[in-house]
């Protein structure tokens, strides 16, 4: 199997999502591509990025109603793309160099159960995003999308 979507331009990210259904791609030249691993095709491309992709995470928030992509760029930037909407909802000026390498962890909210109905807790489910950059600084953000 050979996928081929980023026009030559060397593949430097890659990363599935949690089922194993979906791969995306991130090159060189700050583009990426949503595959459709069992199809064998390319679903979309998401441009924004001003230099290479150095790291792709897929994150799943509120029970699956909100399908995220967090990218990480040579361009100092970080991205959150809405998959579903196949944008970007929020870019982040994270370090003054390049940034390397990102972890994200979906957060449910820690309230009891019994303080608050289902839609609420939902509401306060967040992400923490870790990025690494070349100014040899490690961040930690609070991503509510």
């Amino acid at each position: 199997l050979v996928l081929n979507g980023h026009s030559g331009s060397p593949v430097r990210s890659l990363a599935f999502d949690n089922g194993g259904a979906r791969l995306a791609s991130g090159s060189s030249d700050g583009s990426v591509v949503l595959w459709d691993v069992v199809a064998e095709t390319g679903l979309f491309r998401l441009l924004g990025h001003r230099g290479g992709i150095t790291d792709i995470q897929f994150v799943a928030m509120q029970e699956g109603a909100l399908d995220l992509l967090v990218t990480s760029s040579l361009d100092g930037f970080v991205k959150v793309w809405d998959l579903k909407g196949q944008c970007c909802i929020q870019t982040i000026p994270s370090h003054r160099g390049e940034v390397w390498a990102s972890a994200c962890l979906a957060i449910p909210d820690s309230s009891p159960p019994s303080t608050m109905d289902t839609a609420e807790a939902v509401d306060n489910e967040r992400i923490r995003l870790i990025t690494g950059s070349s100014d040899g600084q490690a961040r930690v953000w609070s991503v509510k999308p």
